[in-house]
């Protein structure tokens, strides 16, 4: 009997990862699952609800839910990892602060993505030693952002088994044809392989039906009129014309390559949230989570995922969570492709082995085997690696540093060049997380 925990899963999203593993087939037949949060009543929620998920009675899958993080990890085979220490409030007031002076930033870029990793990394390593206890041969399957530097500290100060990902990685299957008007969305036959790191990865290899489409995609790119564009279908065209490959997340991964047009975006969203014409993402998560508590005392049976709360969670059929992709090709040993973030020394030429890639591997029952790739486009290959320099540094300083290292570890970060602002910066960033990070950092 396969044991999933959800550790940090008191989020509506957990339904729909759950709803994913009842249709993996055979191997979610008669398992267990377990999701673990501090907060009791999301914990309640959730559990509840996934144990009157018509997918899950019909596969006969166990679901109970705990605050405690021990009894959550009792023989579990993986750890699926979505805790977000300090909660989404926290993350939005250092983007706040960052976009103070003129920085755009998120949860996988940024100041606000380095405070993050601060607030993260240790809870994460006490998680990897209960692991060690309770369950040591089980994997831990990273959601938790920034992902490689969460994959990168549990890989350097614990003996547990990791791997990451991101649901974003696979948007390309989607922003390909919706940019160049293919029929239907997602393109029935389009695959990928690729390279680079969690947010900056690069398809080295687009194929539908199994043939090279780069041709055809650069032949149709260059029809393609900027100004009938969405803001971000234009930014990854532009990418694809200025590097020759398709950036295979979206959004704000645009960080590198717009820096200047992300932090006018953030401008106007906070505008809009300051004035009342954009609910916060927190608020309407609360609310989300009011009319999910409501269901709890129906009889939906049937229609589960017709309720207002629900209705969205569902993933697209072809496309179901990334992890329990990954989770169901290992218990198969089906070697099935998937882009992980893995520690992969030599699978990628023109990057240092240090450091946390994504790349596309296949995923037998030892865990991912990584293909090997010649490299990232070159001319992105020197920022790259300053990206990984700068992950590694952080991790180290996350873990063992102090104020003088936060500051010289800032500034590597690509998109920050002056001592003097991050200086003033990290007085703010510091002084609205005391409390939440390492007393030395505050030193």
């Amino acid at each position: 009997m396969t044991t999933i925990a959800f550790i940090g899963g008191g989020s509506l999203r957990t339904l729909g990862v759950i709803r994913d593993w009842a249709l993996a087939g055979d191997v979610a037949r008669d398992s267990r699952l377990v999701v673990m949060d501090l907060d009791e009543r999301r914990t309640g929620i959730i559990s509840r609800l996934a144990g009157e998920m018509p997918e899950v009675r019909e596969m006969g899958v166990e679901v109970r839910g705990t605050t405690d993080l021990g009894e959550a990890l009792v023989g579990a085979d993986f750890v699926y990892n979505v805790i977000r220490v300090g909660g989404v409030d926290r993350m939005e007031y250092d983007k706040r602060i960052a976009l103070h002076y003129g920085l755009h930033s998120h949860d996988d870029f940024g100041p606000s993505a380095a405070m993050i990793v601060l607030r993260t990394v240790p809870v994460v390593l006490k998680i990897a030693a209960e692991m060690e206890r309770r369950c040591p041969d089980a994997w831990l399957v990273n959601f938790t952002n920034p992902v490689p530097f969460i994959v990168r500290a549990v890989k350097e100060y614990s003996n547990v088994k990791v791997m990451g990902y991101c649901g974003g990685d696979r948007h390309q299957l989607h922003s390909i044809p919706a940019t160049l008007g293919w029929d239907p969305v997602p393109h029935p036959g389009l695959a990928y392989r690729g390279c680079g790191i969690d947010h900056f990865s690069w398809s080295t290899e687009l194929t539908l039906h199994g043939e090279d489409v780069y041709p055809r995609v650069r032949e149709e790119i260059a029809k393609v009129v900027l100004s009938t564009l969405s803001a971000y279908d234009r930014m990854g065209v532009e990418v694809f014309q200025v590097y020759g490959q398709w950036l295979s997340a979206w959004a704000h991964c645009f960080h590198w390559t717009h820096h200047d047009e992300m932090v006018a975006i953030a401008r106007e969203h906070y505008h809009k949230l300051d004035t009342g014409n954009l609910i916060s993402r927190n608020d309407s998560q609360e609310q989300a989570m009011d009319e999910a508590e409501k269901c709890i005392r129906q009889n939906l049976g049937a229609m589960f995922w017709k309720q207002p709360a629900l209705e969205k969670l569902p993933s697209h059929p072809d496309f179901p969570a990334v992890g329990i992709a990954a989770i169901s090709s290992m218990l198969r040993n089906a070697g099935e492709e998937i882009k992980v973030n893995m520690h992969a020394p030599g699978a990628i030429d023109n990057l240092q082995d240090e450091g946390i890639v994504l790349l596309t591997a296949r995923l037998f029952r030892d865990g991912p085997e990584p293909f090997h790739f010649d490299g990232v486009p070159e001319a992105v290959a020197p920022l790259t690696r300053q990206i990984l320099d700068y992950q590694t540094a952080l991790i180290r300083t996350a873990v063992e540093g102090n104020r003088s290292d936060l500051e010289s570890t800032f500034l590597m970060e690509p998109m920050i060049h002056d001592i003097g602002t991050v200086r003033r910066m990290l007085d703010e960033l510091l002084e609205a997380n005391r409390g939440k990070i390492r007393d030395e950092l505050l030193q």
